[in-house]
């Protein structure tokens, strides 16, 4: 709230939400606090683009499946896991951050409310 109390009072500006491919397809049983805050997280980035647009407030999500950071450095040596993803491999950070300043560029004011998805096909929808 307090980035759109400010957004309103600089003419506008640029939210983008960390989700997470969980945010649609659910979590596993130890994990289902996370991926339905992380789905609230995608109807409070749509609620920001459809009730303050008009204020020059856009508002985006992305949610990724793994990314290579620290969270996911047991992967890089499972191979049995990174041979289940469609592309061999986590996600590199850097196609994250792309995706990011694309979205935060303002270069795409219509998609405000939309969420891309970064999981190498690991989920697709």
């Amino acid at each position: 709230m307090e980035a759109i109390l400010h957004y309103q009072r600089h003419d506008g500006g640029i939210i983008v939400n960390v989700a997470s491919r969980s945010s649609h397809r659910g979590d596993d049983a130890e994990h289902l606090a996370y991926g339905a805050a992380k789905g609230g997280l995608l109807a409070l980035t749509k609620g920001i683009a459809r009730g303050f647009g008009r204020n020059k407030i856009l508002a985006y999500a992305f949610a990724p499946s793994w990314v290579g950071t620290g969270i996911a450095s047991h992967l890089t040596h499972d191979s049995e896991r990174l041979r289940g993803l469609p592309l061999g491999e986590i996600t590199p950070p850097q196609d994250v951050a792309e995706v990011i300043t694309f979205l935060a560029s303002g270069r795409s004011r219509h998609t405000t409310g939309a969420t891309i998805d970064i999981t190498g096909a690991d989920y697709v929808r």
